[in-house]
């Protein structure tokens, strides 16, 4: 049988049609989650990417200057959802404050966090340093952004547990987000 570098043999596990389906689904939010950057292609790759956030900024910040309907618009196109199913949609974004959805998909609340795409975001990457937190450590930027987003989504969080009873919450996102 397989066996790891240590000789270990390997936990093969086959990963079911129906997890693989949702875990496309979860990245197509997560993907979505970057709105109007994600939907003309401005982050399709790693020098796309650089782009954006370097000299395309001098013309054009896909992080400040789009509006949120954009955004949103955006969001829902890529996420294949309608505008109704759309209970958050916090576009802006600041140091430890990522931009972040929460959506009603499929009979289920969806979470995503966008990953990074803005200077401020990549200060809140910058802030690296492991910090103890519940008998472990986290990465301070991390956590600060986790507590921001958790603040930020419980009156949402609160209304679509009401709306929806017993649906479950998926949480994903990429990078930052992730």
């Amino acid at each position: 049988s397989p066996r790891d570098r240590q000789g270990h043999p390997y936990a093969l596990r086959a990963v079911h049609y129906a997890e693989a389906e949702e875990l496309v689904w979860l990245m197509k939010h997560a993907r979505a989650t970057y709105g109007f950057a994600q939907q003309v292609g401005a982050i399709s790759s790693t020098a796309s990417t650089m782009s954006t956030l370097t000299v395309k900024k001098l013309f054009f910040d896909l992080t400040a200057d789009v509006a949120a309907a954009d955004n949103t618009s955006a969001l829902c196109e890529l996420a294949e959802i309608s505008e109704e199913e759309v209970l958050l949609a916090e576009w802006r974004s600041a140091t430890f404050s990522p931009c972040h959805t929460l959506v009603h998909d499929r009979g289920a609340l969806v979470l995503s966090i966008r990953g990074s795409l803005s200077n401020d975001d990549v200060l809140t990457d910058a802030c690296g340093e492991l910090i103890a937190f519940e008998g472990g450590h986290v990465h301070e930027g991390m956590l600060a952004a986790a507590f921001y987003v958790q603040c930020n989504i419980q009156e949402a969080l609160a209304s679509a547990v009401r709306k929806y009873p017993g649906a479950p919450l998926y949480v994903t996102g990429h990078s930052l987000g992730g």
